[in-house]
C-alpha cells in the first residue's frame, strides 16, 4: 500500500484512504478504518458504500488521543495514527466506491 496518502481531517474514527485499480478500470479506494469506524453498520448509517471489509494492521504506526475536537468541550479529543516504527494500529479495511468520498471526508 505504501505511503499515507489522505487522512480525514476531523471527526472520531478517521480512517486512510489508498486508491486500488484493476485492468478494467477503478475498483474502489482502500479505506483503512480504526475506532468508530471499524463497525460497519455506524459507516453504513454514515452512507459510506463498500464492496468488502477485512480485518487488517497498519505496521509503523500506533494509536494516539491527539486529534481535538473542534466541537466539544476543552480536554476533547479524538483518536488518530501517528508514525511509531515499533507501533502497530489494528483496524478494517475497507474497500469503499468514490461516491462515498464526501461521506468519508465528513468524519
Amino acid at each position: 500500500m505504501g505511503a499515507l496518502p489522505q487522512r480525514c481531517a476531523q471527526g472520531p474514527g478517521a480512517g486512510v484512504l489508498h486508491s486500488v485499480n484493476n485492468r478494467k478500470g477503478p475498483r474502489g479506494l482502500l479505506y483503512f478504518a480504526y475506532g468508530s469506524n471499524m463497525d460497519p453498520e455506524r459507516m453504513r448509517r454514515r452512507g459510506v458504500v463498500y464492496t468488502s471489509r477485512l480485518p487488517a494492521r497498519l505496521p509503523g504506526y500506533r494509536l494516539a488521543f491527539n486529534k481535538v475536537a473542534s466541537s466539544q468541550p476543552p480536554g476533547v479529543g479524538y483518536a488518530n495514527v501517528v508514525p511509531d516504527p515499533t507501533g502497530q494500529v489494528e483496524g478494517a479495511l475497507y474497500t469503499v466506491q468514490r461516491q462515498s468520498l464526501p461521506a468519508l471526508d465528513a468524519c
